[in-house]
């Protein structure tokens, strides 16, 4: 995810064998079998992501607004900013001389 190929790409695979997880999943696994499978690739830009999943027909039937796309994201991000802080804290504590 680190790094961008092309000026325009919306990906950041920097392996080939990550994006083929979920094939592997669906076929090997077999509770899988059993619920709806939905395998799109997402972009990581939070941008782009409210649009591509508007986009797609795999989430057509959930009725996906906008603003409760952009709302989740925003919420998610919220909460990775506050475990990067936690993170940051617990190796300070443990590490600080």
């Amino acid at each position: 995810y680190s790094r961008k190929e092309f000026k325009d790409s919306d990906n950041h695979y920097n392996c080939p064998i990550v994006i083929s997880y979920p094939e592997v999943l669906k076929n090997n696994v077999e509770e899988l079998k059993e619920v709806k499978f939905i395998n799109s690739f997402l972009p990581f830009d939070a941008n782009q992501l409210t649009k591509t999943i508007m986009s797609l027909p795999e989430f057509a039937e959930y009725n996906f607004t906008k603003k409760e796309l952009i709302n989740v994201i925003l919420i998610l991000n919220f909460k990775l900013y506050f475990d990067k802080i936690k993170l940051v804290r617990w190796i300070v504590a443990r590490f600080r001389p």
